[in-house]
């Protein structure tokens, strides 16, 4: 889809012109998303030597360097994702509540959520259970296109599963659903994400290409072989 794309290309120029901050920088494209933070120094034990504490204020000079450094580029990267987006795009976020707030404080992060909720119709103004609902509808019909790519048909599910947490919901099913080779049922409920999202995976595979494979993962399930895959597709794309 058309958003991923985007943002390997945001990535790869990040990775070039904010070399110092990238590792920082690139929180906002994992999964979850998350805020950029340059990370302190642990303190110093009680019984800390001159030496350590020596260590310790090198590292904080170097902390202090690099949270301003990061709080600069992290203005420069606003700045281009709001460039890259279109007149409509921008107008349609301008009409998010919190807009002015998140912009004056240059949240890169807000931005690309309230991009993304947007490329995949999610619109604020609705109702926000209609708003849920219609992501889980979305999510639950997504399939492989003839022609898209393993990749691209991951990222695709996956937006509409950012889509229905951004509305509040949750597709996640019963941990009780999942193997008991996860664990106990902490353990399990953990997993559920992951695994739900790997069984929609091949439940909306093009089945042209691989309607095989999903009757022979059906068939040597029903004999007591559970072949299907336990984590989430993108950890082996």
């Amino acid at each position: 889809m058309q958003y991923s794309k985007t943002i390997d290309k945001l990535k790869e120029h990040i990775k070039t012109a904010y070399k110092e901050t990238y590792v920082e920088i690139v929180s906002l494209f994992n999964d979850p998303m998350t805020q950029p933070t340059a990370r302190r120094p642990a303190p110093l034990r009680e019984d800390a030597t001159e030496d350590d504490k020596m260590i310790r204020n090198k590292k904080l000079k170097i902390y202090v360097k690099k949270t301003d450094a990061l709080e600069q580029n992290l203005i420069a990267v606003h700045t281009i994702i709001w460039g890259q987006a279109s007149p409509t795009m921008q107008t349609k976020i301008k009409s998010v509540k919190d807009y002015e707030a998140k912009a004056n404080t240059h949240d890169c992060l807000w931005l690309l959520q309230q991009i993304k909720a947007i490329t995949m119709n999610y619109e604020s103004k609705k109702n926000p259970m209609m708003s849920e609902l219609e992501a889980k509808e979305q999510f639950y019909a997504c399939k492989q296109d003839n022609n898209e790519s393993p990749e691209d048909y991951m990222y695709k599910l996956k937006a509409w599963a950012d889509v229905v947490k951004h509305c509040g919901g949750n597709i996640a099913g019963n941990w009780e659903n999942i193997p008991e080779d996860f664990g106990n049922q902490e353990a399990r409920e953990e997993a559920a994400l992951d695994y739900t999202l790997a069984m929609a995976y091949i439940k909306g595979v093009d089945r042209t290409r691989y309607g095989v494979l999903v009757a022979e993962l059906k068939n040597d399930y029903a004999k007591g072989q559970d072949d299907y895959p336990q984590i989430w597709l993108q950890h082996l794309l």
